[in-house]
This record gives structure tokens, sequence and C-alpha cells, in this order.
């Protein structure tokens, strides 16, 4: 892809503005509201000192987006091809009204996420992997970078503080 979300841990202050706007902007084009970027707390990070100053007291955490993978294991095992990679934007995401909702691209992700016990926002989701499961819409689902907003992705673009996440 032409991007991935890449935050810096040293720099988040837990605000979760990230997850909500990424719930917002799919849920307005009518996607699963499921956040794809999930923030968790993690007592190893070492909290950047002007970020210490600004926000003293805030906590430590890291953010688990999907990587969106040059190779990515979840496009090659769909059955019935509800994974693809935009054109445009070379984001790999999950065509939500094409999905059965199988899980075999949640299996196929090499990348596990931290416990959910870790999360900030409390919400269980059964998440092991960077893609999640809405029960609501029944499909899965995973950081698609925005693809089709001309500004990317809402998270960098909305994130207070954060701004070495790059794309």
């Amino acid at each position: 892809s032409q991007g991935v979300i890449f935050p810096d841990p040293t720099l988040c202050i837990g605000c979760l503005t990230c997850e909500v706007i990424c719930s917002q902007v799919h849920r307005q084009q009518g996607l699963s509201d499921v956040p794809r970027i999930r923030i968790f707390n993690d007592a190893s990070v070492k909290v950047a000192p002007v970020i210490q100053e600004a926000y003293p007291g805030r906590g430590s955490f890291h953010q688990e987006p999907c990587l969106q993978c040059p190779t990515a294991e979840c496009l090659y095992v769909c059955p019935v091809d509800a994974t693809a990679i935009d054109v445009r934007t070379g984001a790999r995401y999950i065509k939500e009204d094409i999905c059965v909702s199988c899980g075999r691209c949640e299996e196929a992700c090499p990348f596990p996420t931290a416990d959910e016990s870790q999360a900030t926002n409390l919400l269980a989701l059964g998440q092991g992997s960077r893609i999640s499961f809405d029960p609501e819409k029944d499909t899965y689902t995973k950081c698609d970078l925005c693809f089709w907003r001309e500004g990317g992705p809402a998270c960098v673009e909305r994130c207070p503080v954060n701004i070495r996440i790059k794309e």
C-alpha cells in the first residue's frame, strides 16, 4: 500500500480520539463502526518528556492498527474474495457487503493484539489479531486507511498530539 498507520507510542496521551473518529467515519460510510485502531495500556512504554510535561499522569499506551502487509495473508484465504486492494491507495480492506464472516482472514493475520483487558476503551470484541469481528453487522473488518477519504486516514488527521503517525 502507499502507507501504513505507524503511531509513535511515546507520544500517545490515550485520549482515544483515533478510535472515536475511526468509528464515526466508517459509520458515516455505512460500514462497521468497530474501531480499526485500538489503544492499549502499556506500562513498558516510556512517554516522551514533552508529553509528560504537557499531559502529566496520562499513562503509557501503544496502538495496534493493521500493518497493511505487502503479502497480506488475509487476502489469500477469503473464500468469497471479500478482501481486496484499493487500486488508488493500495490499502488492503474487507468488502463488508461480501464478507460471509467465516473468520479465515482473522485467523490468517500473523499479528496478534494485546489482551483486550488492556484495551483503554474497555471494549471486549474478542479480537485476537488486527482484524475484528463486528457481531452487529455480522462482518469482519480491519484498517482500510480510510481509502475513500480524500484526506486519508481520519485517525491521522484528528490525532491531537501524535504528529509522528505516518501514512
